[in-house]
């Protein structure tokens, strides 16, 4: 093959490679962005034990498989290494398999947001109720109030969940509940706000399952290119035989 058509492809492999690197960069600032948003208290971290925590942490393992299989990637084109090459290959193809998995995943959590989602939204965020307002859960205890506050809704279902599922007596809410805000307002008669807070977290849920969902599929379209530039490059390598003058530079001869 002509040198010319050589140097294509291993232009093209390196230009999508640099893009793989910049995915795996991506990725891992939109795992680093669920898992801070989790812990430091967004409204994620009103649910307990939602899937799409884990799936952060998978996220995270990707991207740094990303940015160590891009590395290897640019040398192997660069050198046009046979052995780094295959282990590019191999490495794409298992980074492939890998946001296949957390797609589907993420996928299935939309498409059954009517039902099991909603369902264990209410179930675990009532279970972590009775943290709210402890020393040690301030997180917790400020992304329910930034929740009731801006969304003006209280309680998962009801107010009456404080009482029931918190550490509240009968009547009392959090004060964010309150429709005109101020200290101990939730302990009196108060009007509270009377929409649920249910929609606002499922939201918040089904945004981080897009994104996450969108990000992977993204990266898969990129690596399928990445992997047919990977073999022609390979087979152009490993069939090539000599070097011969082509174009004013050099070529490989096919046998």
């Amino acid at each position: 093959m002509c040198c010319c058509a050589i140097e294509c492809v291993k232009c093209l492999l390196l230009f999508f490679d640099v893009i793989f690197l910049l995915t795996g960069i991506a990725l891992l600032g939109v795992g680093i962005h669920v898992l801070i948003g989790v812990v430091n208290g967004t409204y994620a971290s009103l649910i307990a034990g939602v899937s799409y925590i884990y799936i952060a942490y998978a996220i995270l393992v990707i991207a740094f498989i990303i940015i160590i299989v891009a590395l290897i990637g640019c040398c192997g084109g660069v050198l046009e290494n046979k052995c780094l090459l295959v282990t590019f290959y191999f490495f794409v193809v298992l980074c492939i398999c890998l946001e296949v998995s957390v797609a589907i995943i993420a996928f299935v959590g939309l498409w059954y947001e009517d039902g099991y989602v909603r369902s264990y939204v209410i179930q675990a965020s009532r279970k972590e109720m009775v943290n709210y307002g402890h020393i040690e859960k301030e997180g917790f205890t400020g992304a329910w109030d930034r929740l009731q506050t801006d969304e003006q809704c209280c309680g998962v279902e009801a107010s009456t969940d404080w009482h029931e599922y918190g550490n509240y007596d009968q009547d009392d809410t959090p004060d964010s509940c309150c429709r005109e805000r101020e200290y101990g307002c939730g302990s009196t008669v108060g009007e509270l706000w009377e929409k649920s807070c249910i929609t606002a977290m499922i939201d918040t849920v089904n945004s981080c399952l897009y994104l996450i969902g969108a990000m992977c599929v993204g990266c898969v379209l990129l690596q399928i290119l990445l992997i047919i530039f990977i073999l022609a490059l390979y087979y152009n390598i490993k069939f090539g035989g000599g070097k011969n003058r082509c174009c004013g530079s050099n070529y490989y001869d096919m046998d």
